[in-house]
């Protein structure tokens, strides 16, 4: 599966209750969290933003993506994105994940299955990391059908799916897959800024 034949979705649409405030317009360095990730989504053919924020999709220069249902979480981004999107797949990221590369966006449209619906990003330790995801267009109706009947949790969603799994390879540090929810996540991933320098 190819970048230029596939679409890359940010998954924006959390109510950012514990960090207190909206996590996608959180400054690291010179850029906010939003558009460090957009730089994940560069050569891919079509990129969305899945948010009803006109200022996130600003951010981003992506195309935005308004929740057909409301109150929906996840799943329910997920069934907009897969609605909207003109593409035959697309690769999601939660918009809260500073340190995911783009090399591991790529890796992860190469493990895809030719047979399979789905595929989500597992840690090494096993921790399933189900908006880190491709899904194929032909997921539309499951995906609905999971909104429209109130089943909202997204691994269940992904076993339904035969969603294949792909642990991160050892290449890759366990940090690309930190993610910001709350004060001391934020401060968390600043210390690890600062070694970086």
């Amino acid at each position: 599966m190819e970048a230029k034949n596939t679409a890359f979705a940010i998954l924006c649409g959390g109510q950012s209750r514990r960090m207190g405030r909206d996590k996608a317009f959180i400054r690291l360095g010179e850029e906010s969290l939003l558009r460090r990730l957009a730089k994940v989504g560069k050569g891919f053919g079509e990129r969305l933003v899945s948010t009803d924020h006109r200022l996130m999709a600003k951010e981003t220069g992506f195309r935005m993506v308004p929740d057909i249902q409301k109150d929906c979480g996840p799943v329910g981004a997920i069934y907009s994105v897969l609605a909207a999107m003109k593409s035959e797949a697309v690769l999601t990221l939660p918009c809260d994940m500073p340190f995911f590369p783009a090399a591991l966006a790529r890796e992860m449209l190469s493990a895809m299955p030719d047979t399979a619906k789905a595929l989500m990003l597992t840690g090494r330790s096993g921790r399933a990391y189900p908006l880190c995801a491709v899904f194929r267009k032909s997921c539309l109706p499951t995906v609905k059908e999971h909104v429209e009947t109130g089943k909202l949790k997204a691994v269940p969603m992904m076993e339904v799916l035969g969603a294949v799994h792909m642990t991160l390879p050892e290449k890759f540090s366990e940090k690309v897959l930190m993610n910001l929810n709350t004060p001391e996540d934020l401060e968390a991933v600043q210390s690890v800024l600062r070694e970086r320098g």
